[in-house]
């Protein structure tokens, strides 16, 4: 394909460090360089040296490369405008050295720009370019192993329509420059200095003359993204922003209902169908989660451990082409995690889950939580599917206080309905009688411990086809405590023991508990104490060393530092699992805990501390037997050393087989969900857009 008008064009690639990068973006432009084109390479005085000087002998004789060298430093826009001034007749592209051009990139820019007369700048697609960017629009999208990149430039240009877009600016990693544009307005203000926000305020210039900054939505180009310019980039940037706004005082507005509305997102959605059907379509299945929240981005509260669970499912088990489903304000988002990205689509709030949840669609629901949601709705959408699994989190699905606690704080076995409860009999009723049969009717339902299906059992007076799946750990390999293993304690030396609080501090979590625990400081033998508390909330407790919140990372660390002799957990719930627990043992830390739910079972079961009963002298009296007994206390630490914890990734492996039991051998076909959406509720949308940027349904274009 050659433009009709073959008009001149020089690339001017101004180069600065970073020569690696610099060399394959110059390799790619000659591969694909037109025979009207010639390249300009200007050297901003590297630090790491001589660019033309780094490169193979064959690319510093290629005839159709031009080299020159600033002798000091001038900045990107220097550089820009110096290449500009010596090629003065023709059109100009100017592209970063971070990036890689795709086959016919020239020649289709040139295209868009002599589309329609007074165009001033052509921006193609991008992975990084902000409002070019796709397919997660605004986004630094990454394709690492997914796909090769004239790959997609190959889908991009097969699905445009040459629309050519309007732009409120072009984007600087690669533009078209026209040169009726420069011949109207010049070059770069070199009040822009070093570079950023030059390319708007040039674009800006030629608007206010009538030239448009056209997007040309035929070409991706590659950009990895401030590959010379990295460590200025927030100072650049921050400081031209600000001189951009005074020049422009609607330019921030304009780019904002740019954002806000995005034009653009017939060709985003033309890209994202085109993806999310391959998606589908090269997975082993298809799975919808429902919960309440997230799973990656928190819509109205912080990331609890539901939502963190179902992200490491999808982050783990690649095999699957995983869906989410969260309410939010007004309707629902459905969100595709593909391997480019999280694609998010805005449902009403009468979406009929009985056709959505469709085993054309979706091969397998997973239900997580229902908060949010009408669970009779729910219920017959997972009915009408028929290929269920529900898990377990917490115990919202037979009582609105989802923690089982009673009014005054006691913990419930889930039978205290009538006679300490404040919820209404007929409707919690009317909930366990919905409860019941959707769990009677799932193909699974997972529980994470025992305690959990006993529990279950009790209250509907059924077994359900329940399995226990225990959470695993996502720490680093064990590193053994640096505790030891006899304490040297003891009220005759005055030498005491070190214990750790850990988790969050909230009523469920025991955090009256903990404070009267904290309070104390001798065990009744009479052996000192001392506490620390890590995780979120410590400042609640008096007498404790706050350590501060952990990561994955950093809780080995923490924990061997302080060097505790116990840990204590007490929940005043029934905790359906506890990672905690897990990541304490892990740390091969003995314990003492409240009997309630999923902690006892696993303290028992692995020798790795006491229960104790719910009360502060119940619970120094089990760190004093703990620790007394030196033998004792090593068998202890011993057990935890080798307790059969989970990593998360045996965890996930669990979750991948038990989806593939599930499998009945049918399968859902990638472009299904998107044709069902666009036929049966694009009537239902009067805007292309919802809030966070999820887009509306009549977006979906085939």
């Amino acid at each position: 394909m050659k433009p009709l008008s073959m008009k001149k064009c020089t690339v001017i690639i101004p180069v600065y460090n970073a020569f690696v990068v610099a060399q394959q973006c110059l390799s790619s432009v000659l591969s694909t360089l037109p025979v009207w084109a010639n390249i300009l390479v200007i050297d901003d005085c590297s630090p790491e040296g001589d660019f033309k000087a780094s490169l193979p002998a064959a690319l510093q004789t290629d005839p159709r490369v031009r080299y020159l060298k600033n002798i000091n430093n001038i900045g990107f826009v220097g550089t820009c405008n110096r290449g500009m001034l010596l090629y003065s007749v023709s059109d100009v592209v100017l592209l970063n050295s971070d990036t890689v051009v795709t086959e016919r990139w020239l020649e289709k820019m040139q295209c868009a720009a002599y589309s329609r007369t007074n165009v001033g700048t052509v921006t193609p697609f991008t992975n990084n370019g902000t409002i070019a960017s796709i397919p997660r629009f605004l986004e630094n999208n990454s394709f690492a192993g997914q796909t090769s990149i004239e790959a997609f430039a190959d889908m991009v240009e097969r699905l445009s329509t040459r629309a050519y877009p309007e732009l409120p600016t072009c984007v600087g990693f690669c533009v078209y420059i026209t040169r009726a544009l420069l011949d109207a307005v010049g070059g770069f203000d070199p009040e822009f200095g070093k570079g950023y926000g030059e390319e708007n305020d040039l674009s800006l210039r030629g608007a206010g003359l009538g030239f448009a900054n056209i997007l040309d939505d035929a070409t991706f180009i590659y950009h990895h993204g401030s590959m010379s310019f990295k460590e200025m980039k927030d100072a650049l940037s921050s400081r031209n922003t600000v001189k951009l706004a005074a020049r422009y005082p609607n330019y921030e507005h304009d780019v904002a209902v740019f954002c806000g509305q995005n034009p653009l997102h017939k060709q985003h959605s033309r890209i994202w169908n085109v993806l999310q059907k391959n998606f589908v379509d090269t997975r082993a299945r298809s799975i919808l989660h429902i919960l309440h929240n997230g799973p990656f981005v928190a819509r109205r509260h912080a990331l609890g451990g539901t939502e963190k669970h179902v992200q490491a499912i999808i982050e783990r088990d690649s095999s699957t082409a995983h869906f989410s489903l969260v309410p939010v304000p007004n309707g629902f988002y459905l969100t595709a995690h593909t391997p480019f990205g999280e694609r998010v689509i805005w449902l009403p709030a009468d979406t009929d889950f009985s056709y959505l949840f469709s085993r054309e669609f979706f091969d397998i629901v997973h239900l997580h939580h229902t908060i949010g949601f009408d669970l009779s709705k729910i219920a017959a959408g997972l009915k009408a599917h028929g290929n269920y699994l529900v898990s377990v989190h917490d115990y919202w699905l037979v009582c609105d206080r989802i923690f089982l606690r009673t009014p005054d704080g006691e913990v419930c076995d889930g039978l205290a309905c009538n006679n300490s409860c404040e919820a209404q009999p007929e409707s919690i009723q009317k909930k366990r009688e919905i409860t019941f049969e959707l769990l009677k009717s799932a193909r699974r339902c997972v529980v994470f411990s025992q305690s959990s299906e006993v529990l279950l059992s009790g209250i509907f007076k059924q077994q359900f086809n329940s399995c226990i799946r225990p959470h695993g750990v996502a720490l680093p390999p064990r590193i053994i405590s640096s505790a030891p293993n006899k304490p040297e304690i003891g009220p005759e030396n005055g030498a005491g023991i070190r214990v750790l609080l850990m988790g969050t501090v909230a009523p469920h979590k025991g955090v009256a508990l903990q404070q009267a625990l904290t309070s104390m400081t001798t065990l009744p033998s009479g052996i000192p104490i001392t506490w620390a508390f890590i995780g979120e909330g410590g400042e609640a407790l008096n007498g404790v060393s706050n350590l501060g919140s952990y990561t994955n990372e950093t809780l080995q660390s923490m924990i061997l530092q302080y060097a505790p002799h116990a840990a204590v957990l007490v929940p005043q719930c029934q905790e359906t699992y506890s990672i905690t627990l897990d990541e304490l043992v892990w740390c091969g830390v003995p314990m003492v805990v409240t009997p309630f739910g999923a902690l006892p079972e696993r303290v028992r079961a692995w020798g790795v501390g006491l229960v104790s009963d719910n009360s502060v002298s119940g619970i120094l009296q089990g760190l004093d037997a703990l620790v007394q007994d030196g033998s004792k206390y090593r068998q202890y630490r011993q057990a935890a050393v080798e307790a059969p914890i989970l990593t998360i990734d045996e965890e996930i492996a669990e979750y991948t087989s038990l989806y593939q039991e599930l499998e009945d051998g049918s399968r859902a076909e990638g472009g299904a969900l998107m044709r069902f959406l666009q036929a049966e509720l694009c009537e239902k949308i009067s805007s292309p857009l919802a809030a966070d940027g999820a887009i509306g349904l009549q977006g979906l274009s085939t």
